[in-house]
C-alpha cells in the first residue's frame, strides 16, 4: 500500500495535542457510528449481502476480531473490541513520511535522508541506520524488493533492498516529486502541479515513464491496487482511478462525487477509501474503475489528514486533531468506529503493513501501532 504526505493542509502546531494511551472507543463523540451519522449513497441495499452456510466454519472471514456463526443457513458476523497498542519511535530528524515493508520502516526525515527502523520485533523497534539522499525526502514508499523516495525538484530515487543501494535517480515528468505509490506492476508519481504520473519501476536502474495523465488540479495523494488500477485524490477533480490495461493504455476513470476538497485515499482490493477535509470519509467501490460507486459518506470529529485501509474490511483515519480512528467496514454502507487513539502531534504521513499502523509525526518521530482484538 502506498504512503501519505499533505502538507498544504496542516496548520502546523495549531492542533497538537498531548497522548491519550486510551485504547478503546470513547462514546457519543461525531462519527461513532451513532444513528443519523450515516449517508448511505447506494439505495441498492444498505446491509452486507449474507453468505450461507452450514456451519460456523463456512463462516470464517479470517479477521481475527469478528466471532464469525452460523444462524439459521446465513453468515453472520459481530466485531470484537479493537485494540491499539502505541509504541514511540524517535527519530534524529523530525519524521515526514513512512513506509512499511515486512520487518522494516522507512522514514522520510527532510535533508537528513531516509531512516531505517527494524521491526522484526514490533514491540522493540530498532533505529539501525540513516540512508543519505540526493535530495531532501519528502515522500517514500516501498515493497519487499525496493523503496522509492519523492524528493521534490530532484525528481525520486530507487534504492534496491536489501543491500540499500541507490539504483537511479529520475524525473518522472512532474515538477516537483512529492508522493509516489509503488505498485507490484506500475507506480503513481505525483507532485506540486497538475497532473499524475504512471512509471514502470521493474527495473530500478532505468523506471520507464508510461503516461503523464492531466488532471483539473494538483494531485495531492495517490494509491495502488494490486496490479489493474491507481488511485489518486486531485484537489479539485476529486478522487479517481487510473485504469491500466485499457486499449489505449493508461486511462482516467470518471470522478467520485464529493462535498469537500479530497486530501487523501487508499485501496485494498476492490474497496476504496477517500479522505474530504472538512466532510468526513466515504466508502468506495472501485471494482469498475472506470465508474467507481460512493457507497456511504462518514463524519469525522476533526478535519482529516490521511486515510489508509488494513485490508478491504478495516479503515484507519486520522485527523488534524490528532485523533487517530480504526473503523471497520464489514458493513461498507454503514462505517462503525471499532478504535481510536489519540497522537502527540499531527500525523504528516500514514502507511499500514498486516496489522501494523505506522505515523509520521514531525519532530515526535514514528509511532507504531499495533493493532489487536480486546478480549
Amino acid at each position: 500500500m502506498g504512503c501519505r504526505q499533505l502538507m498544504s493542509i496542516l496548520f502546523a502546531g495549531l492542533w497538537a495535542m498531548a497522548c491519550d494511551s486510551s485504547l478503546l472507543v470513547p462514546q457519543g463523540i461525531p462519527g461513532d457510528g451513532g444513528p443519523d451519522e450515516f449517508e448511505v449513497l447506494d439505495a441498492s441495499d444498505n446491509r452486507v449481502l449474507p453468505s450461507s452456510c452450514t456451519t460456523a466454519a463456512d463462516c470464517f472471514d479470517g479477521d481475527p476480531c469478528t466471532l464469525d456463526r452460523c444462524n439459521s443457513g446465513l453468515c453472520e458476523f459481530d466485531l470484537v473490541a479493537v485494540g491499539l497498542t502505541p509504541i514511540a519511535i524517535p527519530t534524529a530528524a523530525p519524521a515526514r513520511d513512512v513506509a512499511l515493508a515486512p520487518g522494516i520502516a522507512y522514514v522520510a526525515t527532510g535533508d537528513e535522508g531516509v531512516a531505517l527502523i527494524d521491526l522484526s520485533q514490533p514491540t522493540a523497534p530498532i533505529n539501525t541506520r540513516v540512508i543519505a539522499t540526493h535530495a531532501s525526502a519528502l515522500g517514500i514508499d516501498a515493497d519487499e524488493r525496493s523503496f522509492v523516495v519523492a524528493e521534490g525538484a530532484a525528481g525520486m530515487e530507487t534504492f534496491s533492498v536489501p543491500d540499500m543501494t541507490a539504483q537511479s535517480r529520475v524525473r518522472p515528468g512532474v515538477d516537483q516529486t512529492v508522493n509516489i505509490d509503488v505498485g507490484p506492476r506500475y507506480s503513481l508519481v505525483s507532485g506540486f502541479t497538475d497532473g499524475v504520473t504512471v512509471m514502470d519501476l521493474a527495473n530500478l536502474n532505468e523506471p520507464t515513464r508510461v503516461a503523464v495523465l492531466d488532471t483539473p488540479g494538483r494531485v495531492v495523494d495517490v494509491a495502488g491496487s494490486d496490479v489493474a488500477f491507481g488511485f489518486f485524490a486531485d484537489s479539485l477533480g476529486g478522487a479517481r482511478c487510473v485504469a491500466y490495461d485499457t486499449p489505449e493504455g493508461p486511462q482516467l476513470g470518471k470522478p467520485i462525487p464529493s462535498k469537500g476538497r479530497v486530501v487523501s485515499v487508499d485501496v485494498s482490493g476492490d474497496t476504496g477509501i477517500v479522505a474530504e477535509y472538512g466532510a468526513g470519509f466515504g466508502v468506495v467501490d472501485l471494482s469498475n474503475p472506470l465508474a467507481p460507486t460512493r457507497l456511504a459518506r462518514m463524519p469525522s470529529a476533526s478535519p482529516i489528514t490521511h486515510a489508509a485501509l488494513l485490508g478491504p474490511q478495516t479503515a484507519v483515519i486520522a485527523e488534524a486533531s490528532g485523533r487517530v480512528a480504526v473503523y471497520d467496514l464489514r458493513d461498507p454502507f454503514r462505517p462503525a468506529t471499532a478504535a481510536t487513539w489519540q497522537a502527540a502531534g499531527i500525523p504528516l504521513g500514514i502507511d499500514t503493513h498486516g496489522g501494523l499502523v505506522a505515523l509520521a509525526l514531525g519532530g515526535h518521530g514514528v509511532t507504531l501501532l499495533m493493532t489487536g482484538c480486546v478480549p
